[in-house]
């Protein structure tokens, strides 16, 4: 089925909200007003930081059609193989979409995108009960997404410094004085990753040198 004139319509003025987009809530509040324009039982946004090898989930904000404050765990997206899938999804392309079986059932819509110059993406899965929908559903969330990756990276700035799981793995074991070789071992990765891994760390921190970046993690509060 096409995109009828008064979905059209409908999704440009959203696209016009997101640009008052300033918190979790907001995105929520999108997602219902998206979910009134197509055929959309639940949806789940994703803004996954791809900077390190390992891509990380930094938020994500639900909607369900029959079920306020809907919410789904970090942990429990990151570890189920729709997130693994999506994660492929998004070093393949910039832009990209797919249909799937969601996880909880019904027929889904993926829609990704990816900004190369921060390395942000943002990931929305659509869920409906419907085949005759999906067509016009995919047009218009391939239209409605950056908008929203846009929105994640105003309100969730990219001077924040964040650091991935890890990356204070590694900070935490070169604090303590080991070696890149010794943080290898104990993490059960090469040594260069660790190379990587804290090059990064360095990198976020605005640091040249690995103790110029302990003591700035200290005094930011990432090391005890």
């Amino acid at each position: 089925m096409d995109v009828t004139v008064k979905q059209l319509k409908e999704a440009l003025k959203l696209t016009e909200q997101c640009l008052q987009i300033n918190s979790d809530d907001d995105v929520h509040e999108a997602l219902i007003w998206l979910g009134s324009i197509i055929d959309c039982e639940s949806a789940l946004t994703l803004n996954v930081d791809m900077t390190n090898e390992t891509p990380e989930l930094s938020r994500n904000v639900a909607y369900h059609k029959n079920k306020n404050n809907h919410v789904c765990s970090s942990e429990d997206i990151e570890s189920n193989v729709f997130f693994q899938e999506t994660v492929s999804l998004l070093s393949q392309d910039q832009k990209n979409s797919i249909v799937c079986t969601p996880p909880c059932g019904g027929l889904g819509i993926i829609s990704t995108t990816r900004n190369m110059r921060d390395n942000s993406a943002t990931v929305m899965l659509v869920v409906s009960n419907s085949v005759q929908n999906v067509s016009s559903n995919n047009q218009i969330l391939n239209y409605i997404v950056p908008h929203i990756n846009t929105a994640f990276k105003r309100y969730a700035p990219s001077n924040k410094i964040l650091l991935s799981k890890r990356e204070l793995h590694v900070l935490e074991w070169i604090s303590k004085g080991k070696s890149n070789w010794e943080t290898a071992t104990i993490l059960g990765v090469s040594e260069n990753t660790i190379k990587f891994h804290v090059s990064n760390i360095c990198r976020k921190l605005d640091v040249r040198k690995r103790g110029h970046a302990i003591a700035k993690a200290t005094q930011l509060g990432f090391l005890n």
